[in-house]
């Protein structure tokens, strides 16, 4: 995801002593790669154990744990806000991004970053997977590919009332060089734990590894070629 993280930040620009907020900061990655470029990030998550490793990674950052469609942070705070992957897991989407304008500067940027089409996104076989062991009534935002129709992010950025300054697709592969790599990674997401609280860590892991079946190399590793999508918008 780091190839996301840079592109965005590339396309903000994200700049020395900006305050950016990561909204669905997750562990803390993208966090990490803004402050190597001077930035100074916040961040804020409803998963408490996807926090719990970002605290570890960024002990002085504020990072919190709250919910993206009521954000703890005053009007007009941040030069800078993010989403990577997290409104499309919000039961509302646009009242998340309506948040995201109310809290930076008038005129600064707002990027939201989701999946592309599942198609284009060799990952939707583990994903989907993924989602069949939750339960029907398990609640949560659209998904994993809510807004990845095109068109779909530009749509939400109007909706909530910011003006879309560009959009565009960042390639990612994710490569792991063994089974047990592959599945540290996929049951570390969110949309996994609630899986493996539901049916079990054994369960999950089981239907992600026949998931994972035919991105199989001989080598033993995993190659997944994914599409990403991203839009930058202002108030």
């Amino acid at each position: 995801m780091t190839a996301c993280y840079d592109a965005v930040f590339d396309a903000l620009p994200l700049g020395t002593d900006m305050h950016m907020l990561d909204a669905g900061c997750g562990a803390g990655l993208a966090m990490q790669l803004a402050e190597k470029r001077g930035a100074r990030p916040t961040g804020i998550d409803a998963a408490a154990g996807m926090l719990s490793v970002a605290w570890e990674r960024l002990p002085r950052a504020d990072v919190r744990h709250g919910e993206l469609e009521e954000l703890p942070f005053d009007d007009d705070v941040f030069d800078a806000a993010v989403a990577f992957d997290s409104l499309a897991y919000v039961e509302e989407p646009a009242a998340a991004l309506r948040e995201l304008h109310r809290v930076v500067r008038p005129g600064a940027p707002v990027a939201v970053l989701a999946w592309a089409e599942p198609d284009r996104c060799r990952s939707s076989v583990v994903l989907d997977a993924v989602a069949a062991l939750l339960p029907p009534s398990q609640p949560g935002g659209p998904g994993a590919f809510g807004l990845a129709r095109d068109g779909a992010l530009a749509e939400l950025a109007t909706e909530a009332g910011l003006a879309v300054e560009s959009v565009a697709e960042v390639p990612v592969t994710f490569g792991y060089r063994s089974l047990d790599v592959a599945l540290r990674a996929y049951l570390s997401t969110g949309a996994a734990q609630r899986a493996v609280a539901y049916v079990g860590r054994q369960a999950a892991a089981e239907a992600i590894a026949g998931a994972l079946g035919s991105s199989l190399h001989e080598d033993g590793g995993y190659q997944m070629a994914n599409v990403f999508r991203y839009v930058v918008a202002r108030g």
